[in-house]
């Protein structure tokens, strides 16, 4: 997807290809994203599967050629799952279901999980790239959580780059 920015700065940029990102969000499956300043380029897709890693975040940085670039590429992936509890068995090998308001309740906080996970990543990643002077390469993140006392529980992971495009080299300048 072209990106529109109110500006030629790094700064601003990454606003909007962050913003942008945000709306790419898709609350009910996996997703991958395709986001360009300056450029054509216009990608969204989903797929499917799951990941189990443990909750850490890490982030690589090299020097990449910004030479002739007028904008920024980020592309990346989001993939995840959670497993809520409907119910507790009991001696004799039955099941007391949970109520339905239990059930939504467990499930909106593996939604609101699985939001915030993305978002904290998305953040953090542009956060890094602008004090990097948009030369992180890429940047991936894991997160793990638990929740309602172990009835809840899920993996996301946000793999992210973001590369210079285009003709002449992005302003620092805010």
């Amino acid at each position: 997807m072209q990106v529109g920015s109110s500006g030629t700065s790094l700064q601003s940029q990454l606003q909007a290809l962050e913003n942008a990102a945000i709306g790419q969000y898709q609350a009910s499956q996996n997703f991958s994203l395709l986001l360009q300043t300056g450029g054509n380029s216009s990608t969204s897709s989903n797929s499917s599967g799951s990941s189990s890693s443990s909750s850490s975040s890490s982030s690589s940085s090299s020097p990449s050629s910004s030479s002739g670039a007028s904008g920024y590429q980020l592309s990346g992936s989001f993939t995840g799952g959670s497993v809520i509890a409907v119910g507790t068995m009991n001696a004799d090998g039955t099941m007391t279901p949970f109520s339905p308001a239990q059930v939504q309740s467990e499930e909106d906080l593996a939604n609101n999980a699985r939001q915030s996970a993305y978002g904290n990543a998305l953040q953090n990643f542009m956060a890094l790239s602008q004090a990097a002077g948009g030369q992180i390469n890429s940047f991936t993140d894991q997160e793990s959580f638990t929740a309602d006392n172990g009835l809840v529980g899920g993996n996301y992971d946000t793999s992210l780059s973001l590369k210079p495009v285009g003709g002449g080299v992005p302003s620092t300048a805010t």
